[in-house]
């Protein structure tokens, strides 16, 4: 596998980046995240590298870390988590859905060209050390590997199309990917559809959280775009032995869109970090991977699932950072 993948310590060929969780919320240190998802926002500063710590017992290589501009991604906290762990770590940029970013804060008063210099900057030359809440900007040199973008609603907004229009620019001018978390899995097809009317092809696309919908067409259609899906609801069926995200996997497999799916836990949103050990955190890994197994996935699948389409969707395209020079304003 050729290409590289950023990450908080610095690029890693796609070939080597090993077992991977997408979409793991490990740390924010946002006021609204602490609010609804207490177990993002520890008060202790080593419980990051701890939780991390748990992921790797459990064999995960590579974690990505989809908490997005100005909303505490702590990069500090990150790269000493990768640092003692061995973990690679996938930090992102980009925005939360449109309803939180309030059009009195200033990321809602931002022209789409603006946004983007942003995102392209935490890519190409590092992520703030106080992601743009304080006076002054400080890079701290450790860049972001992807760019998130957040779904409210399965219809896009009027203050969804400026931000489509930034992501755009931004993938256009890095080659980052574009992690789209659709909430409730719904409004999939219209967001990939503006995000490749904004420049971004359906191959550089994760759809996240697909798997709350348990319609197999609707799942089948977006693989077959060239679009990656995220699935990290597995943890709620765990004692179901008709796991929905199975059901979903093996149906694509069947369909011969494996090399489509992705997975992840999520587990920040299943319950306290310090509780889900081993379940939460090591499940993916070795329950998940169980049932996969009784339900016919041979090994060669599992690797696919587990290591080679995460690496490849996570894999930066080229870039063109010039496209923004002349960008007004």
């Amino acid at each position: 596998m050729t290409g590289t993948v950023r990450t908080v310590l610095g690029d890693v060929p796609a070939g080597e980046l090993g077992m991977t969780y997408v979409i793991e919320h490990l740390v924010s240190g946002d006021p609204l995240v602490k609010t609804e998802c207490s177990s993002s926002h520890p008060p202790d500063p080593a419980a990051p590298v701890a939780k991390v710590g748990y992921f790797a017992e459990a064999g995960v290589a590579a974690l990505v870390h989809p908490v997005p501009s100005a909303s505490g991604r702590d990069i500090i906290r990150l790269v000493e988590a990768s640092r003692r762990t061995g973990v690679h770590l996938v930090a992102a940029t980009g925005l939360r859905r449109s309803r939180d970013n309030r059009a009195t804060h200033w990321l809602g008063r931002l022209e789409p060209v603006e946004l983007a210099r942003l995102f392209t900057a935490d890519v190409l030359r590092g992520i703030d050390a106080f992601d743009y809440t304080g006076p002054a900007v400080r890079s701290t040199g450790h860049r972001a590997g992807f760019i998130t973008i957040a779904t409210g609603d399965e219809t896009l907004t009027a203050r969804d199309r400026p931000i489509i229009a930034a992501v755009g620019l931004a993938h256009r001018a890095t080659g980052a990917p574009v992690l789209a978390h659709c909430e409730g899995g719904r409004g999939a097809s219209e967001w990939l559809e503006a995000l490749t009317e904004a420049g971004v092809p359906a191959e550089s696309v994760l759809l996240g959280h697909m798997d709350k919908v348990a319609d197999p067409g609707y799942h089948r259609e977006l693989a077959a775009s060239g679009a990656t899906l995220e699935y990290d609801q597995a943890l709620l069926h765990a004692d179901n032995p008709d796991n929905q995200t199975v059901r979903l996997v093996t149906a694509l497999l069947a369909d011969g869109l494996a090399h489509r799916i992705v997975l992840g836990v999520d587990c920040s949103h299943r319950a306290p970090w310090g509780t889900s050990r081993p379940k939460g955190l090591a499940w993916l890994a070795t329950g998940l991977r169980d049932q996969l197994i009784a339900a016919g996935v041979d090994a060669g699948t599992l690797h696919m699932l587990y290591v080679e389409n995460p690496a490849r969707a996570l894999t930066l395209a080229p870039g063109n950072p010039g496209i923004l020079a002349d960008q007004a304003p």
